[in-house]
């Protein structure tokens, strides 16, 4: 990626953090955009939809796909595997499990796809993490939700 912002670094730590249970949490807005007039693929981050950087049009040889892949990943170079989330497996409770809402697509004509409803999910490993998709979420303005967490792996 390109970055064309010098105040958000790569790696950048988002804070505050929300603290499970609190009344009060926090969230960040995050989008990847394909450009119209140049098909560069922008990364834009908060609810202004701030350009952070751009991957090149020239680095994709098809200007359209037909899936869309997006998910997250926990590392460590030394074991045992960290935590994800809060640290506890999902219950789908918004106060306290850690989670993604209002997943969308943006199609061609720029219109979202709220629905997302033919998503196949993949874990590489149920023993210390799990995610849970919920298409249709019975909590307000959230949209596709999807839950995840997990204590880690202790090898």
């Amino acid at each position: 990626m390109i970055s064309v912002r010098e105040d958000y670094p790569m790696g950048l730590s988002m804070l505050p953090a929300s603290v499970r249970g609190a009344k009060t949490s926090y969230f960040s807005s995050f989008g990847l955009i394909k450009d119209k007039a140049n098909g560069n693929w922008w990364f834009e981050f908060g609810t202004d939809a701030e350009e952070i950087g751009f991957w090149p049009s020239n680095l994709f040889r098809q200007s359209s796909g037909n899936y869309v892949e997006w998910g997250g990943e926990v590392f460590t170079a030394s074991l045992p595997g960290p935590q994800m989330g809060y640290g506890i497996f999902p219950f789908q409770q918004v106060r306290y499990d850690a989670y993604v809402k209002r997943v969308a697509i943006l199609d061609d004509n720029y219109n979202f796809d709220t629905k997302v409803d033919y998503m196949e999910s993949f874990s590489d490993d149920n023993r210390g993490y799990q995610v849970i998709d919920f298409v249709k979420s019975e909590f307000q303005d959230a949209g596709h939700i999807i839950f995840y967490g997990g204590p880690g792996l202790d090898h």
